[in-house]
């Protein structure tokens, strides 16, 4: 009696392993945005992304690049933001979702988003790619203003002690900062770096 409570109760517990495994394959493939938003939920964004990925392979729509990016930004994969920002930024939705997000999160989300991208190739060895990121923000953008995607990259420029990418920055700057307070502040802290 008791080799048939255990076989069936065995039996049991294999079914419920089976249908949870089904029910999680199912909710991975078919609701990858809901797992993504879980997972975010959890903070795991490493997961997350997979599941943006996968949801915007579905979609195509810009709004759920924008999420994916956002996650690997959030998970500190810096391939994964330098090659999808890149597909953000020269898709052809770019602009509209600038002006929504700003709005939304009530910040310039250009120099935002340009900034974290421009900083990912940085730490990835490509200055110039970064540069080209940050200034082409910029320049996009409303002017030199705080906190833009230039000022992010001297950060990171700063941090590495890196007197020629602090130089190039120095040179947009000055080109194109304007004579304002924050200009001269940003200059300055460049010159620091440069003549550290």
């Amino acid at each position: 009696m008791f080799k048939i409570i255990a076989k069936t109760a065995l039996k049991v517990l294999l079914a419920l392993v089976i249908a949870l495994i089904i029910a999680f394959t199912v909710a991975s493939l078919g609701f990858p945005k809901a797992m993504a938003e879980f997972f975010e939920k959890q903070g795991n964004y490493s997961f997350a992304k997979g599941y943006m990925s996968l949801q915007y392979t579905y979609s195509g729509d810009i709004n759920d690049l924008a999420h994916f990016v956002q996650d690997c930004i959030l998970a500190e994969d810096d391939g994964s933001v330098s090659k999808s920002g890149d597909k953000l930024t020269s898709h052809e939705g770019f602009a509209a979702l600038c002006e929504m997000e700003t709005q939304r999160l009530n910040l310039d989300y250009r120099q935002y988003i340009c900034g974290k991208i421009a900083c990912a190739k940085y730490r990835l060895g490509d200055k110039s790619g970064a540069i080209q990121t940050a200034e082409n923000a910029v320049l996009e953008g409303n002017g030199f203003s705080k906190n833009n995607a230039a000022v992010q990259l001297a950060v990171e420029v700063s941090k590495a002690k890196d007197k020629e990418c602090a130089q190039t920055l120095k040179t947009f700057a000055e080109e194109h900062g304007g004579d304002t307070d924050y200009s001269a502040e940003f200059i300055a802290a460049l010159d620091k770096v440069i003549n550290g």
